[in-house]
């Protein structure tokens, strides 16, 4: 499915944002609460799924399946929802051991290579596209050694958890574009999305079977409070789920990787009003100055 430059910056923007407060709910469940990875996204997962259904059966009903289930629609479903879980799970577990601004770094850095990926699996370039990706970036690193005045992890720690998300992010920026290639109308886009987070839940619950430790009971246990978290992460999920596969459907799509690959400096905001981190100037500015520069580049 093809889009507008604009389009595609919306909705990476709408994906990013609702990414950035999931983020802060992950880092107040696994940072501060230090519940495991696997059990918040078995919930999160479950109850996504639940949520979803309403809206597949709304969708359904009035446009049809509009998929083919064939075999190769059914491999590409499988591998587009693994690698959207295997982020989420990195992403997860980063959380747990690094800073905001260090999670900001890290996911940036994979904006060097992602619009090389999906030129290798596209034939498609765009050097506007790829010139916001560098610039954002540096802006970034700048952003994240003018604000961190001691990292809580040196430079080779860093590099380590960077093979957690790094490679899993690039990966997913090169196939993605080739996995919807064939599914042309939005309402199609949407079926494909909720598919995929039946399969994420699917996924989580094999993960969680075999980590009998954390199978949900006893220490286990969900008050009404987090119960309420896991609810907004849910809604939250389906959103971010939904403007993520209509931005990243288009070759076009390394510009919306750069909003995207920006869901943690969103949530350093977010965390700001919520967590009580200090937001320094620098950190808007910087946000304001690429969303600017990525919406300039739509028109050009």
């Amino acid at each position: 499915m093809e889009n507008s430059a604009i389009y595609l910056i919306l909705f990476a923007v709408l994906s990013a944002l609702s990414r950035g407060v999931i983020t802060v709910i992950d880092r107040y469940q696994m940072g501060y609460r230090k519940s495991s990875v696997m059990v918040v996204n078995f919930y999160n997962n479950l109850l996504s799924m639940l949520l979803v259904t309403g809206l597949l059966g709304i969708v359904v009903a009035r446009y049809g399946f509009g998929l083919s289930f064939t075999p190769l629609l059914m491999f590409r479903l499988l591998i587009y929802a693994g690698l959207v879980q295997a982020v989420a799970y990195g992403y997860s577990a980063i959380f747990k051991k690094v800073t905001v601004m260090e999670s900001v770094l890290l996911s940036k850095l994979t904006d060097f290579i992602i619009p090389l990926g999906i030129f290798a699996t596209t034939w498609y370039f765009n050097w506007h596209s790829y010139i916001i990706s560098i610039v954002s970036t540096l802006l970034v690193i700048w952003l994240f050694y003018s604000t961190t005045q001691k990292s809580t992890n040196n430079s080779q720690t860093l590099f380590k958890y960077f093979w957690l998300i790094g490679p899993v992010l690039v990966i997913q920026a090169a196939i993605s574009p080739w996995l919807v290639t064939d599914i042309k109308t939005t309402h199609a886009l949407i079926i494909f999305t909720i598919l995929t987070i039946y399969l994420r839940f699917l996924i989580t619950s094999i993960a969680l079977l075999r980590s009998k430790k954390y199978l949900p009971g006893g220490k286990n246990k969900i008050s009404k409070h987090i119960l309420m978290l896991y609810s907004i992460r849910a809604i939250l999920t389906i959103v971010a789920q939904l403007s993520f596969t209509l931005a990243t459907s288009s070759k076009n799509s390394s510009i919306a990787w750069v909003f995207l690959n920006m869901t943690s400096l969103f949530s350093v905001v977010i965390s700001g009003v919520v967590l009580q981190e200090k937001v320094r100037l620098r950190e808007f500015l910087v946000l304001i100055i690429i969303v600017c520069l990525g919406i300039l580049t739509s028109f050009i």
